[in-house]
């Protein structure tokens, strides 16, 4: 087997693939506009798609993030004037975190983000 040569390992179809891509740009739209509504939604139904392709240790890292996400969201959403932005702000970060943990375990998995080299680009390289 050539080691260089780019490999995806597809855990399910291709219309689903594109509904998390979809999601994952939504997401990301929203960590730029701070709109942690949209944030909240995206990021748990991309933790809905991709749980049954993770491994049981990978997914329960993934929940415990989750939990302490919900118990951020518990402070901001009971927090008075003086403390909802430090919340809010605390919200924003942990959810930042979990997303980029949910790309890593993504391209560990072979979800997409491939590494190597993809005979498909190999004339745009010379």
């Amino acid at each position: 087997m050539d080691n260089n040569s780019a490999k995806s390992i597809w855990n399910f179809d291709q219309s689903r693939m594109m509904d998390l891509n979809y999601r994952m740009v939504l997401c990301e739209n929203a960590f730029e506009i701070w709109d942690l509504h949209t944030i909240s939604i995206n990021l748990h139904t991309i933790r809905r798609i991709v749980s049954g392709a993770l491994e049981d240790t990978e997914w329960d890292k993934v929940k415990e993030e989750f939990d302490k996400l919900e118990e951020i969201k518990r402070e901001m959403d009971s927090s008075k004037d003086s403390d909802h932005e430090k919340n809010t702000i605390k919200y924003y970060n942990k959810a930042d975190e979990i997303f980029i943990q949910l790309n890593r375990l993504m391209q560990k998995n072979g979800f997409f983000f491939r590494k190597g080299n993809d005979p498909r680009f190999a004339a745009l390289r010379r």
